[in-house]
């Protein structure tokens, strides 16, 4: 179950930290969700007009980084524009 809240604000990260080089530029999102908790995390997904204040965003399950070295591909949450429901 996806959970889903608005944008209250946001940055484009320009220069990653180590591991992330190859996904830069891409933004960072501060989410108010329905449950009224914050939430941050990467916006995946998106067209430059839903990178604005307001708009409601819902969580999903993508990879974080390539392969390590020891050939691990890390999952975890991502937030995404909501789609026409």
């Amino acid at each position: 179950m996806a959970l889903s809240g608005k944008i209250i604000s946001f940055t484009l990260i320009r220069l990653p930290p180590l591991g992330f080089e190859q996904q830069a530029p891409y933004p960072l999102i501060l989410v108010k969700l329905e449950t009224g908790k914050m939430f941050t995390g990467q916006l995946v997904d998106h067209k430059a007009e839903d990178l604005k204040v307001g708009v409601e965003v819902e969580t999903v399950f993508r990879r974080i980084n390539s392969r390590e070295t020891e050939g691990v591909i890390r999952y975890g949450i991502k937030l995404r524009p909501v789609q026409n429901r």
